[in-house]
C-alpha cells in the first residue's frame, strides 16, 4: 500500500483500504515479519489473533476558547463546530468500530456500533 487511505469513514466501502492494509499477512520467512501488522509464526507461538478499526469523531469542548483564541459566551467558531452553551462538547461524525474476530485475512470484519 502506497499511501494511507482516505475517504468518508462513515461510508463502509471507504474502510476497505484499512482492511486490506491490516489483513495482509506476513509470515515468519518474510524479511518484515517483525514490523507486519498481520503476522503468523506457529514456531514461537506468535500471531495475529483478533483485529479492529476505530474511528473517533473530531470532538471540540467548547468551554469559551476555541484553538487558543478566546470566544465570548453564547458565540461558536465560524464553521458552526463549537457550541454556544460553555461545557457542551460537538462531535463531527458518529464513532465507527469495526472488529473482526480472527486475522483480517481469515476473518470478515463487522460494525460493532450502529
Amino acid at each position: 500500500m502506497d499511501a494511507v487511505p482516505t475517504g468518508d469513514f462513515s461510508d463502509s466501502a471507504a474502510w476497505q483500504g484499512w482492511i486490506d492494509l491490516l489483513s495482509a499477512r506476513a509470515g515468519p520467512d518474510a524479511a518484515y515479519w517483525e514490523t507486519a501488522l498481520n503476522v503468523d509464526v506457529p514456531e514461537m507461538d506468535f500471531g495475529t489473533v483478533s483485529s479492529a478499526l476505530i474511528a473517533l469523531p473530531r470532538a471540540e469542548l467548547a468551554l469559551g476558547r476555541h484553538d487558543g483564541v478566546p470566544v465570548a459566551a453564547g458565540e461558536g467558531s465560524e464553521n458552526g463546530s463549537v457550541a454556544a452553551d460553555e461545557g457542551s462538547v460537538v462531535a463531527q461524525a458518529a464513532p465507527v468500530f469495526l472488529y473482526a474476530d480472527g486475522p483480517g485475512d481469515r476473518a470478515p470484519y463487522q460494525a460493532v456500533l450502529d
